[in-house]
């Protein structure tokens, strides 16, 4: 019961796949939490860190959340 409380959420790993870019683009996806740096390479699964798999899936979903921030201003101004 001890250990659970001890394992932090660095050590849950978690499959994520970034879609290549185009031949121009880097190959890989720079990604810093807390100070910690990681390189997660682009067109294949890779496991990561909890962390860094939270933070790309919200960079992923960020530009949905300013299409509708922008949706909701151009309605409350009419």
């Amino acid at each position: 019961m001890a250990e659970a409380a001890k394992k932090s959420a660095w050590d849950e790993k978690r499959t994520v796949f970034i879609e290549r870019g185009m031949a121009s683009e880097e190959q890989s996806q720079f990604v810093c939490v807390n100070g910690r740096t990681f390189q997660v390479p682009k067109g294949k699964n890779v496991e990561v860190p909890l962390p860094v798999y939270e933070v790309i899936a919200n960079a992923r979903l960020a530009p949905f959340v300013q299409i509708s921030r922008d949706k909701y201003r151009r309605e409350v101004k009419k």
